[in-house]
């Protein structure tokens, strides 16, 4: 008997294991043979992990830099609120209060709905009297939500609004409006959004329809009632973006009935306030730039500018808040706010330090008071309490924290892309930590749908520059935060922008000294774990460590799932040649070879994600071992988790601990 060895040349192997078909039975994530696969996994990825920790350090020192506190709730309606956790593995519980910095009660509790399920509370809205709340919650991480109503002062009213998905909450007289999804399966693709009023003690199955179109065309809807509760607004996105049209519905009419206001727009507009039919409202249509405008609904074409552009600086948004129009501004990292008056009277101006985010400004329902934060990567939120009428303000919280924040510092440099354009980094380290090639450093980004960048506290940042560490955040193209024409540049046929700007920013890293190919790891979330991947995969020369987080790698299959129908617009489509050809180019899935030194990676996705599909890292995870990777190659599966992690104070300690002991363990060698 002859033995032939069939010896295939690495680019036909490439191609053979390149095909999905071999892992496509992963995608059966409800099954037994994942099941045991998923577990087998988490305990190899579990038993090195937590060796890293003990070796670092990670938990105890991410639990002291999360052990930080602040005594003040947030306005909404008449009340104040705020999430907390009372146990370390348990969901977030709500608690109210009738003042600020009064005595708090609970008014829900994650276990009242359910010991078996993981509760998470999205949001609330109180009723415009004051008597009731209205929150949203999901099960085990999942994006599907359901409305349960409160009493304020009394118990559970018994009405439960089901199939809930990326809505808001609008109260109107007795009950309030919300967005309903057809349940076609866990990850079918997002299609034909309900518009509906509930009404309080009645049965989901009466609920009033006030918007509902069967077509074709991809249809995203955003709704709000005004203050005055004289109209809501309805806008209605088409086939993404494409076609923006706006309606209204006359809340002195008991018909509900919906009227068309601004059909056929290339931009969508805000309306934050009315008096009577006279609308203000913020938008970009036609000028490129955000503007308060004003219309009449008797004549809604003729528009007036209240409040015209800033030069230097975009309007972020723009709220009313007793009776004073408040506007943000933003010029990249520098915000501001400024207050008018309802003619478009500047009143008030008020400036942060360059790096800080501002939020806030809820009405106070019994005084003429808001309040207002601020905090950046390494401070926690501070928080203070203005009057209105007079603009006095008075610090009324600065959270806690169990460090020197002046031990530390923010620097915020430029370097040259691929293409000569001019890229900003925010760079965070210690003051003594001086920077030389031989730091441990993180390179993070994000990079689309033209989000803007918002510095948030991280206490596992925190301990990573504590072990010497320096942290690096790129600006790339493709979010929002230098502009419009910032994030174009890095969307569609531009998206390699995104991923060639980060590969730039870790070569300005290394060339300018600050660290090595041998100390550089990479992360990001999302969008940002695609970047992450696409990038190692194109130049693994570059990176010691990668950390791609919850991300996308199958670029010829986002699109059948979930959101995904909704993200053509962000990089191209497979129902075109030329879309294959383009998400092929960079899909990390797809471009994944053997024999290629790269980086130790730490996968990590979450079981119950229903935006980005768990299997998309399995696929991605498994491809990788198939490919020989595997002792350099870890999957981390969060239980009874959704796209934004842990559900719990002691899961996200966890979480952390576990990515940055990861970071150091290779990074510090």
């Amino acid at each position: 008997m002859k033995i032939i060895i069939l010896i295939l040349p690495l680019f036909l192997i490439n191609v053979v294991l390149s095909q999905k078909s071999d892992f496509n039975w992963l995608e059966n994530i409800h099954s037994e043979r994942v099941a045991e696969w998923i577990k087998e996994e988490n305990e190899r990825t579990e038993k090195f992990l937590s060796k890293c920790r003990k070796e670092f350090r990670g938990y105890s020192a991410v639990n002291k830099s999360s052990y930080v506190s602040t005594d003040y709730s947030y306005p909404e309606g008449k009340h104040f609120y705020r999430m907390m956790y009372n146990e370390l593995n348990k969901p977030a519980s709500l608690y109210y209060s009738n003042k600020i910095g009064g005595k708090e009660y609970l008014i829900v509790d994650p276990y009242d709905i359910s010991r078996s399920d993981k509760i998470d509370i999205h949001q609330y809205e109180e009723s415009h009297d004051g008597k009731y709340l209205a929150f949203s919650y999901g099960r085990n991480g999942s994006d599907w939500r359901e409305i349960k109503i409160k009493k304020i002062s009394g118990g559970y009213i018994k009405d439960v609004v089901k199939n809930v998905k990326f809505s808001s909450i609008s109260w109107f007289g007795d009950g309030f409006f919300y967005q309903e999804y057809p349940r076609n399966g866990q990850f079918s693709a997002e299609d034909n959004p309900v518009i509906k009023y509930h009404r309080l003690k009645t049965d989901q199955a009466n609920d009033i329809i006030v918007y509902r179109r069967e077509s074709d065309k991809l249809i995203e809807l955003e709704f709000n009632v005004l203050k005055s509760q004289d109209y809501l607004i309805l806008t209605e996105s088409l086939n993404n973006a494409e076609i923006i049209n706006h309606y209204y519905i006359d809340l002195k009419d008991d018909k509900m009935f919906l009227r068309p206001l601004l059909p056929k727009l290339n931009k969508s507009i805000k309306v934050i306030h009315n008096e009577g039919e006279k609308l203000t409202f913020v938008t970009n249509h036609q000028s490129g730039v955000n503007r308060v405008n004003e219309l009449l609904l008797s004549n809604p074409t003729e528009w007036s500018i209240l409040i015209d552009r800033l030069e230097g600086s975009s309007l972020v948004w723009g709220k009313l808040v007793h009776n004073k129009l408040v506007c943000k501004y933003r010029n990249f990292l520098d915000e501001e706010i400024r207050i008018y008056d309802l003619f478009g009277n500047l009143l008030k101006q008020i400036s942060f330090e360059t790096g800080y985010t501002v939020n806030g400004f809820s009405e106070d329902g019994y005084t003429k008071n808001t309040l207002f934060t601020f905090g950046n990567e390494i401070t926690p939120l501070i928080i203070y309490e203005m009057d209105i009428s007079t603009f006095e303000s008075n610090l009324v919280g600065k959270t806690k924290v169990t460090y020197n924040i002046e031990d530390y510092e923010i620097l915020y440099e430029e370097y040259t892309s691929f293409d000569n354009t001019k890229v900003p980094i925010t760079i965070i380290k210690r003051k003594d930590t001086e920077l030389v090639d031989q730091n441990p450093t993180i390179l993070k980004t994000y990079g689309g749908f033209g989000s803007v960048y918002v510095p948030r506290y991280d206490p596992g940042l925190m301990y990573f520059l504590d072990n010497g560490g320096v942290f690096a955040y790129a600006h790339v193209r493709g979010e929002g935060t230098l502009g419009e024409e910032w994030s174009k540049s890095g969307r569609g046929d531009l998206k390699t922008n995104t991923i060639n700007d980060f590969l730039s920013a870790a070569e300005f890293l290394t060339k300018s000294g600050i660290t090595s190919p041998s100390k550089l790891a990479i992360t990001g979330t999302s969008h940002g774990g695609l970047i992450v991947a696409a990038s190692f995969i194109k130049e693994p020369s570059k990176f010691k460590v990668a950390v791609p987080i919850v991300g996308v790698y199958d670029m010829l299959e986002f699109e059948k799932y979930t959101v995904g129908v909704f993200h053509t617009d962000e990089f191209g489509s497979n129902s075109t040649e030329s879309g294959r050809n383009l998400l092929r180019s960079y899909s990390p899935f797809h471009n994944l070879k053997i024999d290629e030194d790269y980086p130790y990676c730490l996968i990590v996705t979450a079981e119950n994600d229903d935006r980005v599909p768990a299997f998309q890292s399995y696929k991605f995870y498994e491809k990788m071992k198939a490919l020989g990777y595997k002792s350099k190659t870890y999957l981390k599966v969060e239980k009874d988790a959704g796209h934004y992690g842990a559900y719990s104070i002691n899961g996200s300690i966890e979480e952390f601990a576990d990515i940055y002991s990861f970071i150091l363990k290779y990074t510090s060698e």
